[in-house]
């Protein structure tokens, strides 16, 4: 297993993210995959999948949530009243599923009780759950209102040149996560559930362009293991 991955899945903050804050750059956190990440990224904001890596206790979680609720959002909520998603310098909530809807109001209502728990910016992205023409112009209604959101707090303005440049980026990893499946999927594979799982963890918790040059390097070290 490729240690770097390993320790960027297993940990929240990393060196990478303070290299890129170090710069003047900002981080979002976000909850579900909906969320269009090159957007972001385009603008020189570093989308982080938020997780619930590390969580010792949902005491706060279930003190805002209630105890019939899943344990993913509790422990989001426990690390950032705990003060270990403080990096983060604005979060997204995505309703993917009605337990992913709850932290919308439960970590509003934390960072009334609890300082330094609530991110500057704090937005609700709408998505639907069906592919219909009305819920489709729904999104995209949904998403112009997010840039426009993140355009007015960090100051910044969306440039499709940059946006697609950003795209390419991703797409480029999207290609070199395929191939990790492939070699998954292949007999004899040289990786384990677990290896995939921490390359897929860091692959949100990073920026891309240096996540495509670790997979890249894992895949070939993976490919010379295969053909031993």
């Amino acid at each position: 297993m490729n240690k770097e991955f390993l320790d960027i899945s297993r940990s929240l903050n990393n060196s990478y993210i303070s290299q890129w804050k170090e710069k003047g750059n900002a981080v979002i956190g976000y909850s579900c995959s909906y969320l269009p990440d090159e957007i972001l990224y385009s603008l020189d904001i570093l989308p982080f999948r938020m997780r619930g890596a590390g969580a010792q206790s949902t005491s706060i979680g279930d003190t805002y949530f209630g105890p019939f609720i899943c344990s993913m959002p509790k422990c989001i909520l426990q690390l950032a009243g705990e003060g270990l998603y403080n990096f983060l310098d604005g979060a997204v909530i995505i309703p993917g599923c009605d337990s992913m809807r709850r932290p919308d109001e439960c970590w509003r209502k934390a960072g009334e009780d609890i300082e330094g728990t609530l991110p500057g910016f704090f937005h609700h992205l709408g998505v639907p759950h069906k592919a219909t023409g009305y819920s489709l112009s729904w999104f995209r209604q949904e998403i112009d209102e997010f840039i426009l959101a993140v355009e007015r707090h960090f100051s910044v303005k969306l440039n499709e040149d940059k946006l697609r440049e950003s795209v390419k980026i991703y797409n480029e990893g999207r290609r070199l996560l395929r191939e990790l499946e492939d070699l998954r999927n292949s007999e004899n594979t040289p990786v384990s559930g677990a290896a995939a799982l921490a390359v897929n963890l860091a692959g949100g918790a990073i920026p891309r362009e240096v996540f495509n040059l670790l997979l890249a390097d894992y895949l070939t070290e993976l490919k010379l293991r295969k053909n031993i």
